[in-house]
């Protein structure tokens, strides 16, 4: 079974420049080289 998931991202909260990009380091597809998120 596979399994799909969205991550919704607000842009008025994101702040890449105070974060660690923790959407980045639990994404499946990014983990396994899979461009899915950019900022």
């Amino acid at each position: 079974m596979l399994v799909v998931r969205v991550a919704v991202l607000d842009k008025e909260r994101c702040r890449p420049k105070n974060c660690s990009f923790i959407c980045r380091r639990f994404c499946p597809p990014v983990r396994n080289k899979i461009e899915a998120i950019r900022i």
